[in-house]
């Protein structure tokens, strides 16, 4: 069995009384693709912000490489107005759903501190995205965000500042420690834009490229992270079919060659398909199915609410 890299455990977001995200659950195991899909306003990208630190949860907790580096519950007046689930679970009034004796409530009461050191306890997770990052998570966005008068180049290689060692004083005076480590870091953005077709492009302004290499870049400069999970939000948006295969098999090589797993969103369903190990659909921040492509492509509940009326076989074909 897979080893699992992120669980996201019954995660509410709510804002106000607005509930964007309502009790989501997902796994990624080892090697994996997954695809969190669904209408726009489903919650996807929220989704994402809360696995990657932009926003503490409602109520959840998300684990990472088996141990736990979010989790929140409703606190002051969110305490009144939480519309979600499992209000107490993460707080020092956990308790068994059923009535134990002393033997099998020490028993779970172990394994719950297993998963969670702070299990039965009050205390909040809510670390920032550099944080989370420097685990070994990185992602794109849904909307570009590069340093766009930099150079595509430099773009790559900020993301590997974190892993240098030279101080203020080796930039300043150019020591011999600062040129040995820019030239690693150097030859190492070209080994990434090169994994994403832009080699040759590396002293172009970020800003001057076209969109969907606009797009790869921002892959590269995930990557230079050294994460373990990659997630990316609508890689292929504003690519056209030949952009958009080219994607697909840079996605594939990074999950072969880079060993990682990849948390998908993304509303092209031909990619998707043809890409993941399995789906997982909202609709209104609420899970209405997970599973295979096949068995996704063929759910009454998701065509209806996703995929539209068409024959259920050919999104599978796509």
């Amino acid at each position: 069995m897979s080893k699992n890299v992120l669980s996201v455990e019954n995660v509410t977001m709510q804002f106000g009384g607005v509930v964007a995200v309502d009790n989501l659950s997902l796994e990624v195991n080892e090697g994996e693709i997954v695809a969190l899909i669904g209408p726009n306003g489903a919650g996807k990208t929220t989704a994402f912000n809360v696995i990657t630190g932009v926003y503490a949860p409602t109520n959840g907790r998300v684990r990472f490489n088996e141990a736990c580096i979010v989790r929140n519950h409703p606190t002051g007046k969110m305490k009144k107005m939480y519309k979600g689930e499992h209000a107490d679970m993460y707080t020092v009034q956990f308790a068994p759903e059923e009535e134990l004796d002393d033997e099998a409530l020490k028993a779970w009461k172990e394994g719950q501190k297993a998963l969670d050191a702070y299990a039965f306890t009050d205390h909040v997770l809510a670390p920032t995205p550099d944080k989370i990052t420097a685990l070994g998570m990185a992602r794109t966005f849904q909307n570009i965000r590069l340093f766009k008068k930099m150079t595509v180049i430099e773009n790559v290689k900020t993301a590997m500042q974190g892993h240098t060692t030279y101080g203020m004083a080796d930039a300043i005076f150019r020591t011999k420690k600062y040129w040995q480590q820019e030239a690693e870091i150097t030859a190492r953005a070209k080994e990434l834009l090169s994994v994403v077709h832009l080699s040759g492009k590396e002293d172009l302004e970020a800003d001057n490229l076209p969109y969907g290499e606009q797009r790869r870049l921002e892959i590269a400069r995930a990557l230079a992270t050294d994460m373990k999970l990659l997630l990316l939000d609508e890689p292929a948006a504003g690519m056209n079919p030949t952009e958009t295969e080219e994607l697909l098999e840079i996605i594939n090589y990074i999950r072969k060659e880079f060993k990682v797993s990849v948390l998908l969103i993304e509303h092209d369903m031909s990619l998707v398909m043809k890409i993941c190990e399995r789906i997982q659909v909202l609709d209104f921040g609420t899970t209405i199915a997970s599973g295979t492509p096949e068995q996704i492509a063929n759910d009454p509940h998701v065509i209806e609410a996703y995929l539209g009326k068409d024959e259920p076989g050919e999104a599978a074909n796509a």
